[in-house]
């Protein structure tokens, strides 16, 4: 999830300590919601993410990824009753998907707030998407910063776990492994000291 806020009234700049914390403050007062919410349709699907993601030299990455959803929804504030927060609308970008490349998210999200204060287009994302390079990455959108970014929830494919978790009797069997090849060790020992 991508957490947001847009002031309701230009001039208005006070923002409680809570929301600045775990909130970003989008300074757009233009910003087109309905415009952002047709460019989420963009990111759906099956689609290389290299432009949305960052570099990494150090180990080869596969960089096709599967979007499950991605929403715009709006959002409470998280202190309701703080009088600042009646300024400004309260925005959740939530994304789901089985994994995320590292800066994926905050690179989507601003891509659509350019989007959304037309510093961009529709097309230039898809462009993004369609020519995917670290190269490809439009200058007029940034990435989102990570005060808005929250991981809400993991899940784990049942059988996936399974294959991937070790049972106390597995555990027990590697620890009688061990036990054995140290012994085998120990004994390799005495007998190299006994020739000697």
């Amino acid at each position: 999830m991508y957490r947001f806020m847009i002031p309701k009234v230009s001039k208005e700049q006070r923002i409680s300590l809570v929301e600045m914390l775990h909130t970003f403050h989008l300074r757009a007062y233009d910003f087109d919601i309905d415009r952002a919410r047709r460019g989420i349709q963009l990111f759906m699907g099956t689609k290389d993410f290299t432009t949305f993601s960052a570099r990494n030299e150090t180990r080869q990455i596969r960089y096709v990824r599967s979007l499950q959803s991605f929403t715009l929804e709006e959002a409470q504030p998280l202190m309701p009753f703080d009088p600042l927060s009646e300024n400004f609308t309260y925005w959740h970008f939530i994304c789901s998907g089985r994994s995320f490349l590292y800066n994926q998210i905050r690179r989507m999200v601003g891509a659509l707030f350019a989007l959304g204060s037309g510093k961009i287009t529709e097309k230039d994302i898809t462009v993004m998407l369609q020519v995917p390079s670290h190269h490809n990455w439009n200058p007029r959108a940034t990435p989102a910063p990570p005060n808005g970014l929250h991981l809400l929830n993991v899940e784990y494919d049942a059988d996936e776990l399974r294959r991937c978790t070790i049972l106390e009797e597995q555990e027990e069997k590697l620890q009688l492994e061990e036990q054995e090849q140290e012994l085998r060790l120990e004994e390799q020992k005495q007998k190299l000291q006994l020739k000697e």
